[in-house]
């Protein structure tokens, strides 16, 4: 069904539809309840691809230009990332186009869009009752939102690199953040306050003996370095079921588990 690469996948809570993101500026609603996956329909943004679409497309810097009597309003670019709240009443999609979009996977509608991030968006999260909703973003920040209100809430600030992922634990107590800077933070989304990093090899953490520079992994490891965390980006983060375990994944080739 997509045209361009399919970059995420999240199951409804009641796991009778699948949501998946893609390239082609897309999100898909699948419909898991027979004996085979069928497409329930396509949350469209500003594509060539879109015959509701009126805005010219071409060689453009966005790939379009815009037309102020085009009724779209989804995404104008690629779609990394989808995510659920905990009913199923609605579902988040986060894009390169910078913005966070909210919608009605019933009537398959846009409900509104974040805007606050000036590089792309990775990844969205929502938390356990829905009442709040994470974004991270290529420009260093985690943005936190009312999903309901559809206004942001603060910004977290504090990681030296692009953010890849973000992840509520279960109860919503701790938002974990992973970064190109190597590390993974973990925050206290009622305060809005970092609450520590788990870091790995870099110049950055004063803990850190290794020699670093411009080595291919970054850093000439030290036999007698205390340092155990990632020595690369990291790509990924998720909590176990009662939030007593965080894992992360690095470009280092390696998962690591915390204790958060």
């Amino acid at each position: 069904g997509h045209s361009r690469d399919v970059s995420s996948v999240a199951f409804s809570p009641d796991s009778k539809t699948l949501a998946s993101a893609s390239g082609d500026k897309t999100v898909k609603l699948w419909d898991l309840s027979g004996d085979a996956p069928v497409e329930k329909g396509t949350l469209r943004g500003h594509s060539k691809h879109n015959p509701k679409c009126l805005c010219t497309h071409g060689k453009y810097r966005s790939g379009y230009k815009a037309n102020s009597k085009c009724p779209v309003r989804g995404h104008s670019d690629w779609v990394r990332c989808v995510a659920w709240n905990h009913d199923g009443s609605l579902l988040a999609s986060a894009s390169d186009d910078q913005t966070v979009k909210l919608w009605d996977p019933t009537t398959m509608e846009e409900k509104g869009t974040l805007k606050g991030h000036s590089k792309w968006v990775t990844c969205v999260a929502l938390n356990h009752d829905g009442s709040l909703l994470a974004s991270a973003s290529w420009d260093n920040t985690v943005k936190l939102w009312d999903p309901t209100a559809m206004e942001e809430k603060d910004t977290l600030t504090g990681h030296s690199g692009e953010v890849n992922c973000v992840a509520f634990s279960p109860d919503g107590s701790l938002l974990a953040s992973a970064s190109d800077d190597r590390t993974v933070k973990l925050w206290d989304p009622t305060t809005m306050e970092e609450k520590g990093t788990l870091r790995g090899h870099s110049k950055h953490n004063p803990k850190c003996l290794c020699t670093h520079g411009k080595y291919r992994s970054g850093y000439k490891a030290n036999s007698k370095c205390p340092v155990r965390g990632h020595s690369d980006w990291v790509r990924c983060v998720a909590w176990n079921h009662d939030g007593s375990l965080l894992a992360s994944a690095s470009d280092d080739q390696t998962v690591k588990l915390w204790d958060p």
